[in-house]
């Protein structure tokens, strides 16, 4: 489609005059909004400058003096990182790691095992079940599998009292340390929690406090915070609670510990010399401290509100300095800024920076303290204003005015679009319609006058005016279709079809007409998997649809060249792709979109040599897109073209429109 000169010239004129002054002023106005900003940004440096260095120097001293007076008075949390692998506190996989015990088993013993879990289990015979674990309590058995029988045994109940039951799994606990169950669980921790299943209140024994005492420092598991809360149920307020509370306490500490081990272990330390960083999720910091050890690397944690609030009170000292709305201070330690006073914006510009070095008590090495002013919110607050106002100004002219011109230019490429399909239907139609009727008038007149006595030739003439009547009620019905298509009145009977039949039975139908082009069809046989496969589609739209593709096909082919017909199936055999291709010339790439687009055809329509009006294709894809389909177009030029119609087996219940 091209735009007529005149209204194209015409365009560019309107478009200049309106665009050139918008431009110029807009330059003009974000010009002396800049110079606004630098003169803004140049006055709230000198002032940072001005407050920056005795901020930070004051922040170094008073932070300096209050860790020395005041030691943090929390625990500190501490840990041992070598080889990139946590050393203390000692660490557990999760989720447990199942043993092999069970696979060096004699095929004896592991059918006296799986017959004890299939009494217990399965057929609850607790008498069958003590029969086989006492058999597996022999000595010669491995220590691993005695000590789960053991277990087992513990837990089908004895009528011995509450403590000798616990006593019995406090020895095994003892006993079976470092044995795993057959699960991956610390079978001590299995025994440990069975002794405290009861909720009543009991005095621990010495023996179930060492246990417990074990568990912690020793021999960690994911089961560590279930077994202390049974053991603080049990003990109460007994005089076992102090040491089970206090158990509990550091078991917490240690998990805190190993959790922020692991953060750690996710960063890089410079093994250059001490640094420090910040861990842990965003509502409950930690300072991290690593330096060096012959052990690996030592790190030690501080919570960071204690850090923050320490500078918040070194600023809160007097004298008081006057410190500007727009300016907020913060300090950074470890690549983490905590605000001090005001709020400090992350990744905003900064007005002025410094950086001071400062000894704390308790810290391994000293830390760097940075010290930012920034609030470009409320500094640049009165700029903003003003630029956004000009900018309103400006856009809100110019959105106007290429509106109109947007309104013009849709306007103008509707009207060349209109002529332009105009154009090609009539000079499509006229070409298509005067060579049929021509030679048909022509041969009819020689036949009435009686000039044509052979037989074989009045037959010849006969058949060359079936012909060319085909050609006409094929373009009048491809017309009348396209109508119905326009104005929405085109309706599919959805039935069931034998999809070999259907294309077999339109071969039939298009092969003397091939022949006639001295072009064959040659059509590959499917598959086993589409013998006797049916569909539920529109016969005569389907029908047309095929007949349109072999027809372009046909006529685009040259003289001797065949024309290949092939199906596949698609999604699992919900549907079918049927290609029809040729040897023709072939479809520039850039032309794939618009062969579909109706009374497009490639090259002048005075001078194309082959038939049709354009609406073919477009027709091919709307009956594909109403059984839920798609056609595809391979082609390339001197290479021939491909075209697949693309329809599922069933159509979408959105499809099936009733017959009008």
């Amino acid at each position: 489609m091209r735009t007529p000169a005149g209204l194209s010239r015409s365009l560019i004129w309107q478009a200049g005059l309106v665009v050139l002054p918008v431009a110029i002023l807009s330059g003009i106005a974000l010009h002396f909004l800049r110079e606004d900003k630098s003169s803004i940004e140049q006055e709230a440096r000198e002032r940072a400058r001005a407050l920056v260095r005795p901020l930070a120097r004051r922040a170094g001293e008073h932070a300096g003096a209050y860790f020395g007076r005041r030691p943090v008075k929390v625990p500190l949390l501490e840990g041992v990182v070598a080889g990139g692998q946590i050393r203390s506190p000692k660490s557990y996989p999760s989720p447990p790691v199942p043993p092999d015990w069970p696979e060096r088993l004699s095929a004896g013993q592991l059918r006296l095992w799986h017959a004890a879990q299939d009494a217990i289990y399965l057929r609850k015979d607790r008498n069958a079940a003590r029969s086989s674990l006492a058999s597996l309590l022999d000595p010669g058995v491995p220590r691993e599998v005695r000590a789960n029988a053991e277990y087992l045994l513990l837990t089908l109940g004895t009528d011995s009292g509450r403590q000798r039951l616990m006593d019995r799994a406090t020895r095994l606990a003892r006993q079976s340390r470092g044995i795993l169950a057959e699960s991956g669980v610390p079978l001590s921790h299995l025994a440990l929690l069975f002794a405290l299943q009861d909720a009543s209140p009991l005095v621990l024994g010495h023996g179930l406090e060492d246990e417990l005492t074990h568990l912690v420092h020793e021999h960690p598991s994911f089961l560590g915070s279930a077994v202390l809360e049974a053991a603080k149920r049990v003990a109460g307020s007994t005089s076992s609670a102090v040491a089970v509370t206090a158990l509990e306490d550091e078991w917490q500490n240690r998990e805190k510990a190993l959790s922020l081990m692991r953060a750690f272990l996710k960063r890089s330390p410079s093994p250059a010399g001490p640094w420090e960083a910040t861990v842990g999720a965003s509502e409950e910091l930690f300072l991290a401290l690593g330096a060096p050890r012959e052990s690996g690397w030592h790190v030690t944690f501080i919570p960071a509100a204690v850090a923050q609030e320490t500078f918040r009170k070194a600023f809160d000292a007097d004298p008081p300095l006057e410190i500007p709305a727009y300016a907020a201070a913060g300090i950074e330690i470890g690549g983490t800024v905590w605000p001090v006073f005001g709020a400090v914006v992350r990744d905003a510009p900064l007005l002025a920076s410094t950086t001071e070095t400062m000894e704390v008590a308790g810290a391994r090495h000293p830390l760097t303290l940075r010290m930012e002013l920034t609030r470009p919110d409320l500094l640049y607050s009165p700029y903003r204003r003003r630029l956004w106002f000009v900018v309103a100004l400006i856009l809100s002219s110019a959105a106007a005015a290429l509106a109109g011109l947007a309104g013009l230019w849709q306007g103008m490429r509707r009207q060349a679009r209109v002529s332009e399909l105009k154009s090609n239907f009539v000079s499509s139609v006229s070409h298509e319609l005067r060579a049929p009727l021509g030679a048909i008038r022509l041969m009819a007149e020689s036949l009435d006058a009686g000039r044509i006595a052979d037989p074989a030739r009045q037959q010849e003439y006969a058949h060359l005016i079936v012909h060319e009547c085909r050609r006409l009620s094929s373009l009048v019905e491809n017309m009348l279709d396209f109508s119905r298509i326009d104005q929405d009145r085109r309706r599919y009977r959805f039935e069931p079809v034998d999809l070999l039949a259907l294309v077999r039975r339109t071969l039939a139908v298009m092969e003397p007409y091939a022949a006639e082009q001295e072009v064959s069809i040659v059509l590959r046989e499917p598959g086993p998997e589409l013998a006797g496969s049916s569909a539920n589609w529109d016969v005569q739209a389907v029908e047309q649809a095929f007949v349109n593709l072999l027809d372009n096909a046909i006529k685009h082919s040259p003289a001797g060249a065949p024309v290949h017909v092939s199906l596949e199936s698609i999604a699992a055999g919900a549907a079918i792709r049927l290609w029809v291709g040729d040897h023709g010339e072939g479809i520039p790439k850039e032309e794939h979109a618009r062969i579909f687009d109706l009374f497009y055809r490639h090259g002048p329509e005075l001078r194309r040599e082959t038939q049709g009006a354009g609406i073919g294709l477009s027709i091919v894809k709307h009956v594909a897109e109403a059984h839920g389909g798609r056609v595809l177009v391979e082609s390339a030029p001197g290479r021939g073209s491909r075209f697949a119609l693309e329809l599922p087996l069933t159509p979408p219940d959105a499809r099936l429109k009733p017959t009008s």
